[in-house]
């Protein structure tokens, strides 16, 4: 299956593979807010690490992950995957990222990234690009992944130093 949209602000192809019987987007899904939850409670044992803040979608994705509701309506999951070719080893924690008064929570492992956007305020175009709840469970294809999400944390981790008054103890 080839990707057949170019979508330009992402520098990314659109793949659409729909239902194929090597494809669960649902696995997806669950594997990546799984990783975004769980970075909401813990710190991953890491001095510099902090818990993510989900707010009120917190109860609202632990609930998904338990299989008791839908995935959550003011939630949309872009998965971008790497294009054939040598991937970086490179392995980020989840971050939050704020650009626009939208909220995402994004992490990389090899060959893939992952980008949860929540919000009540959510551009109605993120919705096409929802692996969950796009037409056809779409994807984006593309060989900029670990550049992009590098360049991303390195300006998100030399804005502002975390808070550090709010940090958990145990």
């Amino acid at each position: 299956m080839e990707p057949t949209e170019f979508d330009e602000g992402l520098d990314a192809w659109l793949l659409r593979p729909g239902k194929q019987e090597w494809f669960e987007p649902d696995a997806l899904a669950y594997f990546a807010v799984s990783m975004i939850w769980r970075a909401s409670v813990s710190d991953w044992g890491q001095p510099t690490v902090y818990p993510l803040k989900l707010g009120p979608y917190r109860e609202d994705l632990r609930r998904f992950l338990l299989g008791d509701t839908a995935f959550p309506t003011r939630a949309y999951l872009s998965v971008c995957v790497r294009t054939p070719g040598p991937v970086s080893s490179l392995t980020y924690l989840p971050e939050t990222m704020r650009q626009d008064g939208v909220t995402s929570h994004q992490f990389l492992i090899p060959g893939f990234f992952f980008i949860l956007w929540l919000g009540g305020n959510l551009p109605e175009h993120l919705a096409d690009g929802c692996l969950v709840a796009g037409k056809g469970h779409p994807m984006f294809v593309g060989s900029y992944l670990e550049d992009t999400f590098g360049r991303r944390v390195h300006k998100l981790r030399h804005q502002q130093p975390p808070d550090r008054s709010r940090r958990r103890t145990r």
